[in-house]
């Protein structure tokens, strides 16, 4: 059984909530939207049913401590606690930091929870925003 027609829901949801265009997967299963000047990539992975969202969180390489930057890093994802509940991460082809979210399906409860990713988006929106800060040229996090 496929998941992917839930993940539409929660991406329609999501797009009504913030008043913005329609939010729905592309026929490889892949969306992008602009969220609070952030941009996020959501892929539903047909073979693990789940939905992946992903960020970016600024380059390691315009921080003026790289090493301070992947500490604190570390220290965030360390049970979670700093990455509502994804993983940061270091693209080591361009040295961006990036935020990764995977929503496995089917989702826990009785009724379908379709207003899920209205709530975690701040979330992970804030957790984007902090690392961008941490990275930028004299950052701080």
């Amino acid at each position: 059984m496929s998941y992917r027609k839930d993940a539409d829901k929660l991406l329609a949801a999501l797009a009504a909530s913030v008043e913005g265009p329609d939010m729905a997967l592309n026929a490889e299963g892949n969306c992008l939207a602009t969220l609070n000047g952030m941009v996020f990539a959501f892929s539903f992975d047909e073979e693990r049913q789940c939905l992946f969202i992903q960020s970016h969180g600024g380059s390691l390489g315009q921080a003026a401590d790289p090493a301070a930057v992947l500490e604190k890093v570390l220290e965030a994802n360390h049970l979670w606690q700093g990455t509502a509940g994804g993983v940061l991460g270091l693209d080591e082809q361009n040295g961006e930091l990036g935020l990764a979210y995977r929503l496995d399906f089917p989702l826990p409860g009785e009724e379908f929870p379709e207003t899920l990713l209205c709530g975690l988006m701040p979330h992970l929106a804030g957790v984007t925003e902090w690392c961008r800060d941490l990275a930028a040229p004299g950052g701080t996090g």
